[in-house]
């Protein structure tokens, strides 16, 4: 029993998509421990109203199988460090209400050590129209990039440390990825120090990171006080625990600059297609909240999900003449600078990265 539960809960790598193994071991065990057929341990994966010419919609609900591997609580410290990083202003609260949308100049405000309460970062979407929607996307300036499923966090921290001029929002619906990304975060806080365990692309950047860190630490032997440096390791970050896919609906329109997904789940069996990240709709929404010239950037290893996405992407680009396939991908290190546990692990199996962008263009 201690066997077959330590095979159930057990997730990639990256924390953000579930091991094909571990999915195979899930189904296996819920199998055995059922009577119910196979229909019946799959039915609550299709209770969702699909039409029956729903093809190109995603269903959120998953299996039954997938919610209990992918259903693990993240350990005790986890769960503290999500707790004390959301009384810091780090972790956006779950946002269940409707018509409604994120006050993104709020979110992104310097942390004062206050909860970023929903009263106080949401408003009406009749407050935030088109006419409006400038000044509930303000954000100083800086660049806003999403990255969805960000599992551990690996590449999140990274790019929230090599590009400091950029804000980063991070969803991932995991908590003990969540929990593990926070805890790095507020380690790095406490000790004015960023993360420095990750795996980088570029010798280059470990090497600038090192020489940056250096130079931030005996900054701060100069002050009796670290709180007092201007910028502290990610002020420019902020992290979402749950689905990515639902956040885009409280983001204003015409409001991300880059929206990042890496590594999802490739839902590898033809019947679980609709659980596929990439679909019409998502694309529709993810058109909803990018600027105009505005990038999507894609990196999985599987080529059944890699051949899907640019079959979908080139049907909505036919029906709406808003995408534009980017040739060459721009380099990896300026969006995907780190190699995650999970990534490492599919080199190790003989699996290659292949990455894709895509650039949303004004409607001819």
């Amino acid at each position: 029993t201690n066997v077959q539960q330590s095979n159930l809960i057990e997730i990639d790598g990256s924390g953000s998509e579930i091991d094909k193994s571990a999915a195979a071991a899930g189904t296996h065990i819920v199998q055995n421990n059922s009577s119910s057929s196979n229909a019946e341990e799959y039915k609550d994966a299709i209770d969702c109203d699909v039409p029956e010419n729903g093809k190109g919609l995603y269903v959120a609900r998953k299996p039954r199988w997938w919610r209990i591997i992918a259903g693990r609580r993240g350990t005790k410290a986890q769960r503290k460090a999500i707790n004390r990083m959301t009384q810091e202003g780090f972790v956006l609260p779950t946002l269940k209400r409707y018509n409604h949308h994120l006050l993104l100049g709020m979110v992104f405000q310097v942390p004062s050590g206050k909860i970023l309460s929903a009263d106080k970062i949401l408003v009406p979407q009749s407050d935030c129209n088109e006419e409006t929607s400038i000044g509930c996307s303000s954000n100083n300036g800086k660049r806003i990039c999403l990255e969805i499923g960000f599992g551990l966090g690996d590449n999140l921290l990274a790019n929230a440390w090599k590009f400091p001029n950029k804000n980063y929002l991070g969803a991932e619906i995991h908590q003990p990825g969540v929990g593990i990304a926070l805890m790095r975060m507020e380690k790095a806080r406490n000790s004015n120090s960023f993360w420095m365990e990750q795996t980088w692309v570029d010798d280059s950047d470990k090497k600038q990171q090192f020489f940056l860190e250096e130079k931030r630490n005996s900054t701060a032997t100069c002050t009796e006080d670290p709180t007092t440096i201007a910028e502290r390791p990610y002020d420019n970050l902020r992290i979402y625990p749950g689905d990515g896919i639902k956040l885009l609906a409280y983001l204003p329109s015409n409001s991300i600059d880059e929206i990042y997904l890496t590594f999802p789940d490739p839902w590898a069996e033809e019947r679980d297609e609709k659980f596929r990240v990439i679909q019409e709709t998502t694309l529709d929404d993810i058109a909803k909240v990018l600027k105009h010239g505005g990038y999507f950037y894609l990196a999985t290893d599987s080529m059944d999900f890699h051949q899907w996405t640019q079959s979908v992407f080139n049907v909505v680009a036919e029906r709406t003449g808003m995408w534009e396939k980017v040739i060459e991908c721009p380099d990896r290190r300026f969006w995907l600078p780190v190699i995650s546990k999970y990534e490492e692990k599919g080199l190790a199996q003989g699996r290659s990265t292949k990455c894709s962008c895509w650039k949303f263009v004004e409607q001819n």
